[in-house]
């Protein structure tokens, strides 16, 4: 197959550019690499006080609670934002050699999770520090992360095929990206959803369910639902090579249109 063979070839390039771009993100900065921490852990702090603080929800753990959603989220978020762009960011590149441009596609995921594993980590430490011990459940967090990533690499490939010809799918996918957050349960328990929904909403709504997943396996000590994860792992296998598909018989024409 054809993405073996340039998956094997290509991908210890990926990894050095990922590298290298995350080297470039944090230079000439203060604070460095401190930002990927810090990042979540502001956001974490605003929405535990803008919940617990200002609407007086009362979510046991909260703090833990927002930062397994945000993590997760964030993941899926910068995935699918920089990936909209991404072959139009490599043209200089592209114009000198070859690349499978779904090797673009892992460069721009792996920066993203190198950056939520480096907060689950810190989450796992602040969870020992809160008492916190994770059980045997926690070990359905690999094969969540697994499917989970999947689905974002077929997701993204689309997007990145779609982005070669339309440039306003940028702007239109910041928005789509917005809405989501707001229906995928980030500072709020998804039982607060009207309950009518919920037998559609976690077919619908791949973001909602990997962070109630995560919560339940970390948090909660409740092993996945296996039922859904093979729905979803079906799912990120036909848009992948969906995504796969489009990506290799267009290719050739992608410098022209960018």
């Amino acid at each position: 197959m054809r993405f073996a063979s340039d998956f094997k070839k290509y991908i210890n390039y990926a990894l050095y550019s990922a590298a290298a771009e995350l080297k470039n993100q944090v230079h000439g900065t203060y604070l460095g690499w401190v930002w990927w921490i810090l990042d979540p852990l502001l956001y974490m702090a605003v929405y535990s006080f803008v919940v617990e603080g200002v609407f007086g929800a009362k979510i046991e753990n909260f703090s833990v609670f927002v930062f397994i959603g945000l993590s997760a989220w964030n993941y899926f978020s910068a995935s699918a934002n920089s990936s909209v762009s991404v072959v139009r960011s490599y043209r200089s590149v592209l114009q000198k050699a070859y690349i499978p441009k779904f090797i673009l596609v892992l460069i721009v995921m792996f920066i993203n999770f190198f950056k939520m594993a480096l907060s689950f980590a810190i989450l796992i430490a602040a969870m020992a520090a809160m008492g916190l011990k994770l059980q045997l459940a926690a070990l359905c967090f690999f094969p969540l992360i697994a499917v989970y990533s999947a689905l974002i690499f077929g997701l993204c490939l689309i997007s990145a095929h779609i982005g070669v010809y339309i440039a306003d799918l940028s702007n239109v996918t910041v928005v789509a990206t917005r809405v989501l957050f707001y229906f995928s349960g980030i500072f709020y328990d998804l039982k607060e959803l009207p309950q009518k929904l919920m037998p559609v909403y976690f077919y619908v709504c791949p973001t909602g369910f990997f962070v109630r997943e995560l919560r339940a396996c970390l948090l909660y000590a409740q092993p996945c639902d296996f039922k859904m994860l093979a729905y979803w792992l079906t799912v990120a296998a036909l848009v992948s090579l969906t995504g796969l598909s489009l990506m290799y018989r267009n290719e050739n024409s992608y410098m022209k249109a960018v």
